[in-house]
């Protein structure tokens, strides 16, 4: 009889361990539910970003204290270095263009801005009483076509693509339209990868032709 009771004890006992186990799970999987279920999704960042296309003479960035070739860190273009060449001297430096798109975390914008300027040239004609001074009118087209993909990183840095492209005057043609001299034309590409921390400025790209430099900065910040 001792031994019927004690097995009939061990059938109960194995039942009710499985009916609390049982009613755990059940509760533990109600719990995860209910968990998921609360979670918002994350909303994806919005970036802003601007380029700026400048042009600075040669003897802006020696009087700035830019080497040619830069030995030492002090000697290399920083953006306070172009912010002077941009602000002090007599050959102060151009924005030639600038472009500000918004997009969104891990996706793409495209801006794209074209206009054509009317420049008054001088010209000659020729009459029965001599040569007499007049002008002619000469259309030249610029345009400025920016592409840019964002990646907001983990670190808060922003990973961006960028394709730039410029064409057109370059501004600083006075003295030659006075002199009867076409303007001079500019152009400019860039495209590539780099990362920046928002509410910062680079200098994302740089070339140099004769005694003109044109630098490409680049600013970025998440909207709030």
């Amino acid at each position: 009889m001792a031994k019927r009771l004690s097995r009939t004890s061990m059938v109960v006992l194995v039942c009710f361990v499985s009916a609390i186990a049982i009613s755990a799970d059940k509760a533990n999987s109600g719990g995860k539910v209910v968990a998921a279920k609360s979670v918002k999704p994350q909303k994806l960042a919005s970036v802003v970003v601007e380029a700026y296309l400048v042009q600075v003479s040669a003897k802006a960035l020696r009087e700035a204290g830019v080497s040619v070739i830069p030995s030492k860190s002090e000697e290399a273009i920083s953006i306070p270095k172009l912010l002077s060449c941009m602000t002090v001297g007599k050959d102060k430096g151009t924005l030639i263009s600038s472009t500000r798109v918004v997009v969104r975390d891990n996706e793409e914008a495209t801006s794209t801005i074209q206009n054509t300027q009317n420049l008054k040239l001088p010209a000659t004609t020729k009459t029965k009483k001599g040569p007499e001074e007049s002008y002619r009118i000469h259309q030249y087209d610029s345009g400025t076509r920016t592409t840019v993909t964002i990646h907001v990183a983990d670190d808060g840095l922003l990973r961006i693509q960028l394709s730039f492209d410029h064409s057109g005057l370059t501004f600083d043609m006075a003295d030659k339209v006075k002199e009867n001299i076409p303007p001079d034309l500019v152009s400019y590409k860039l495209t590539g990868i780099f990362d920046i921390k928002a509410g910062r400025s680079v200098i994302v790209g740089s070339e140099q032709s004769g005694d003109k430099g044109l630098f490409l900065v680049v600013r970025a910040e998440i909207l709030k």
